[in-house]
């Protein structure tokens, strides 16, 4: 199947050579960095708070709680215990589905394994009967996995949308990426991925889903100032040489707070599965470390435990 979709860049996209390399030639002549397959991850009990009450909670990896416009929205939601049945879980999910609080909305960025989960999204839609948004392309996994087309709505880049009408005044919009997307060996780039601006009450949180670090940072803070809240991906960023398109080292995230001009962030992606070669709890001492290299200002930069909640 041709690509159907790309970054920004069209030059920066997935390099079949640079995988077998990492993921064979490095490992048979040792080449690759050696740690540890687990690490402690603070997991504390989850207090959702009240739904009128702004807020987020995260759950581990890319999947949050929000509360906004006085709804709840869940972000790329995974409870595996294992990923694609041999990548472990390194902390226990600290709520499962069935025992959250109501969930209006779910978001989901793109449709690698460890954003986009077959049984983690039936367990949801069995319990919450929520709507969707997702990036192009994306609606036809959760369509063949029992959803009803006509509470998806599927967006593109900048897309925008009220998905909760007479409910919330919320709005979500889809903004860009640096990514890619596959499940299968010939559906590469068949489906878009992306990150989201969620706007109610006066309030507004970005989701930024999975990136390398790119220009389009900037272009989204300028689209959306003032924005209360970024949750940014700060891990699976070793070897650098392979996963720089794809995703962002600590140091890199920081930068991408600032150009998108956030008041707070929180440190999502990191912890929860070992997806590459740093330790697991690598990257937030890297993000602490490059805060006060860069005299940040205390409390902008949050670093929680699973399970751990902001308010706005």
């Amino acid at each position: 199947m041709p690509e159907r979709f790309s970054n920004t860049d069209p030059a920066v996209r997935p390099r079949f050579d640079r995988f077998v390399r990492w993921s064979v030639v490095d490992r048979i002549t040792g080449r690759r960095r050696k740690s540890p397959g687990s690490a402690p991850v603070e997991v504390v009990e989850v207090a959702p708070g009240p739904v009128d009450e702004p807020s987020a909670l995260w759950l581990g990896h890319a999947t949050a709680l929000l509360s906004i416009g006085g709804v709840r929205v869940l972000t790329d939601p995974v409870f595996a215990p294992r990923l694609g049945g041999f990548i472990r879980r390194n902390v226990a999910v600290p709520i499962e589905p069935e025992a959250l609080p109501p969930v209006a909305l779910v978001l989901i960025s793109h449709n690698h394994r460890d954003h986009l989960d077959r049984d983690s999204v039936r367990r949801v839609e069995a319990h919450h009967r929520p709507r969707y948004v997702v990036p192009l392309g994306v609606d036809a996994y959760l369509k063949a996995w029992g959803v009803p087309a006509d509470r998806i709505d599927a967006l593109s880049w900048w897309g925008e949308i009220a998905p909760l009408p007479g409910a919330s005044d919320l709005r979500v919009a889809c903004v860009p990426a640096q990514h890619w997307s596959q499940r299968t060996p010939f559906d590469r780039n068949a489906s878009l991925w992306g990150g989201f601006v969620l706007r109610a009450e006066g309030r507004s949180i970005y989701f930024a889903g999975d990136s390398g670090y790119f220009d389009g940072f900037g272009e989204i803070g300028r689209r959306f100032p003032k924005l209360d809240l970024a949750l940014i991906p700060i891990g699976a960023y070793d070897p650098e040489w392979f996963m720089a398109p794809q995703h962002m080292n600590p140091e890199e995230a920081g930068r991408a707070f600032l150009a998108v001009g956030a008041a707070r962030m929180i440190s999502i992606h990191w912890g929860t599965y070992k997806l590459t070669d740093e330790p697991l709890d690598e990257p937030p001492a890297r993000l602490l470390d490059w805060e006060r290299a860069e005299r940040i200002e205390a409390g902008r930069l949050l670093i929680l435990p699973v399970g751990g909640r902001l308010g706005l």
